[in-house]
């Protein structure tokens, strides 16, 4: 991704960071500041899945998915704000239509983006009167590199209705790549704070 933004003309870097630990997130985001002054826009994208029925669903298995898609994204946000542009700034939190549609066996990542979009509103009206906007982009489907589209329909919609599986089968032609989301992203980034 930084290679395709330096080739259209961008500026982009890359940095490793482990979101659920705090030291890294805070180190992180001086990093941010001391080579690149105040921050304006902030996604929270990092996240994780799994396909466990409820039987399955281990305390390990929560507390990962929840560490990094919840809070992940609120100590990333924490840090953010101390750097972000004093005029003001972009906070965007990729969610999920899985809060909508509620696919089996995605009990508890279902749960940790209904968090993410509780999160985002409140911080919106948090963070909206110092100017920062708090928005977020609900992901349907779209084409990473990890997995197939066929592999998460078969998983997830094998037992639902007739009904169901066509609407599946019918969004998986449609499914988002990486330049939509950008520009998704670029669009969100845009809005002024609205609280």
């Amino acid at each position: 991704m930084v290679s395709d933004i330096v080739q259209n003309g961008g500026v982009a870097f890359a940095l490793q960071a482990d979101v659920c630990n705090s030291v890294d997130v805070k180190m992180l985001f001086k990093i941010i500041a001391l080579e690149h002054g105040a921050l304006d826009i902030l996604v929270n994208n990092a996240g994780v899945y799994s396909t466990d029925a409820l039987a399955d669903i281990t305390k390990h298995e929560f507390y990962r998915q929840f560490n990094l898609n919840v809070l992940g994204g609120i100590q990333c946000t924490q840090a953010a704000v101390e750097v972000f542009n004093p005029a003001g700034g972009s906070i965007i939190n990729i969610s999920s239509s899985v809060t909508s549609f509620t696919a089996v066996n995605s009990t508890v990542y279902t749960a940790s983006k209904g968090a993410v979009d509780a999160i985002t509103r409140t911080l919106a009206n948090e963070l909206g009167p110092k100017k920062f906007a708090s928005t977020q982009s609900t992901q349907g489907w779209w084409r990473p590199k990890v997995y197939t589209p066929a592999v998460f329909l078969k998983t997830h919609f094998s037992r639902k209705s007739k009904r169901l599986r066509h609407w599946a089968v019918s969004a998986s032609l449609r499914i988002s790549r990486q330049r939509s989301l950008s520009w998704r992203l670029q669009t969100l980034a845009g809005l002024p704070a609205k609280y």
